[in-house]
């Protein structure tokens, strides 16, 4: 018995939270089910989990690089609230709740067997994807676990069983949703995404056809003359964030880019930081289009003899290879819409004023404007982020008022829209936890009845197929 709980306690402190692990993992089972070489299943485990690492280096060396020109920023022009963070909201959570915050590690668990347990019942559920994005799934049951904790004042079953629930639904229902626009922005990959702003790419889909025209990619903008540089996604990564960043940098003043900078000329270190956020993207997409060509070959095997039908959800960053230029363009414009957003929350008086945090504002504002540019074109992708951006500062501010977690909110577009709405909707009433149960089987009914419709007529096909090789 020691033994087995040994290897389970590591299995959860060591291997579910380590998303390159745990993807790694499901990359060998993948390819066992298919009964690849060994050779095989060795190297493309390891270049799922080298791919992920890539780009968990890049993003992490684009926090670490970038964030504290924001939080200077704030400083500089006396700017106190709540940081919109993750890892912020993360840790305000984790103080909120103390001793109870135990109880998350339990929701996490119920949570994803729920959401595999929904997959392997899809033809009821109408739920193909499943949520793998490792220390992202702790950070959102702990939101939902503290909303059931401080709005109904629940108990330790009760807090893992109504938030496991949730986490799950949440996870189920909003990548199974995304699930047809990614399969269509990336010409069919085989993986959905599964981060946090699933709900938010979903919505830019829909609404972006009606802002603007398909046909008219960022990417594939053609520049005139000495601008045709922009046509490359190094060299125009690289310019607008000099452009973008300097300028914030300069507004901070010589005297403090010059204590950033420590040794390096402060001129030099302005352009050394507009740079290393195109190495950083560089490595995001080099890492991506490693570990996204193994695991959506090997999850093949686990769908067709494992878990039939399954579709693995991964981070957000595995769509900024099919559209680099996008990225960088979103998440300008989303940038400058929470700045604006800041700063009328200012203007009105605003009890309650957010910090902009680099990775809402970032990983947010690009992966949305990667669906809105594919389904309406730059037109539609600059409107759709700006007023994303616009959306993270007043939701934010909407959110930090129902928490009460004034050290930090997770600031992730669904987390200023979704789950305000849901919070607000628990501040009148406890019961209106029933309606949301209530919306989620609908949705599932709908679901389910469309996949069965589907996989009916894909039968169908196949057959009359088979009688006319007969034949």
């Amino acid at each position: 018995m020691d033994l087995i709980y040994s290897i389970f306690t590591v299995f959860y402190s060591q291997v579910l939270t380590k998303a390159p692990l745990l993807l790694g993992i499901v990359t060998m089972i993948g390819y066992i089910a298919m009964r690849q070489s060994a050779d095989k299943v060795i190297a493309g485990t390891i270049k799922t989990i080298v791919g992920f690492m890539l780009l968990q280096q890049g993003a992490s060396l684009l926090i670490t690089t970038f964030r504290p020109i924001l939080n200077a920023l704030s400083t500089t022009y006396g700017l106190t609230g709540t940081i919109l963070d993750p890892y912020a909201g993360m840790m305000a959570t984790m103080d909120a709740m103390g001793d109870a915050y135990s109880w998350v590690g339990y929701t996490v668990l119920l949570a994803l067997a729920l959401n595999i347990a929904m997959v392997m019942f899809k033809r009821i559920t109408g739920i193909r994807t499943v949520m793998l994005s490792g220390h992202i799934m702790f950070q959102q049951a702990g939101i939902f676990a503290w909303v059931i904790y401080s709005t109904m004042h629940t108990g330790m079953v009760e807090t893992i069983v109504l938030a496991g629930i949730l986490t799950a639904l949440y996870w189920g229902i909003t990548t199974n949703m995304v699930f047809k626009p990614t399969e269509e922005l990336t010409g069919g990959a085989g993986f959905s995404i599964g981060h946090q702003q699933m709900f938010g790419c979903w919505l830019a889909s829909k609404i972006a056809p009606y802002l603007g025209n398909k046909d008219e990619q960022v990417d594939d903008v053609e520049m005139p003359g000495w601008l045709k540089i922009f046509n490359d996604n190094v060299a125009a990564t690289a310019i607008v964030m000099l452009l973008f960043f300097g300028g914030i940098m300069f507004s901070l003043g010589k005297e403090q880019v010059t204590t950033m900078a420590g040794s390096t000329h402060w001129l030099i270190h302005i352009f050394n930081t507009g740079m290393m956020f195109a190495v950083c993207m560089t490595m995001i997409v080099q890492g991506v289009r490693m570990f996204v060509a193994e695991l959506t070959t090997s999850f093949q095997g686990i769908s067709e003899r494992l878990v039939p039908g399954a579709v693995v959800a991964v981070d957000c960053a595995a769509v900024f290879g099919f559209a680099p230029n996008a990225v960088v363009f979103g998440f300008v414009c989303g940038a400058v819409g929470m700045l604006a957003g800041v700063g009328l929350l200012i203007v009105i008086g605003s009890p309650y004023l957010i910090i902009p945090g680099f990775i809402p504002m970032f990983f947010d504002n690009a992966v949305i404007g990667v669906f809105a540019n594919h389904f309406g074109g730059w037109r539609a992708a600059w409107k759709i982020c700006l007023g994303s951006g616009l959306l993270q500062a007043f939701g934010g501010a909407w959110a930090v008022s129902l928490a009460g977690l004034k050290d930090g909110w997770l600031g992730m577009f669904d987390f200023v829209t979704l789950v305000p709405a849901f919070m607000q909707g628990m501040h009148f009433s406890p019961m209106f936890l029933g309606l949301i149960f209530a919306a989620a089987l609908i949705y599932m009914f709908r679901a389910a009845k469309e996949l069965r419709a589907t996989e009916d007529a894909e039968k169908q096909a196949e057959l009359a197929s088979a009688e006319i090789n007969d034949k």
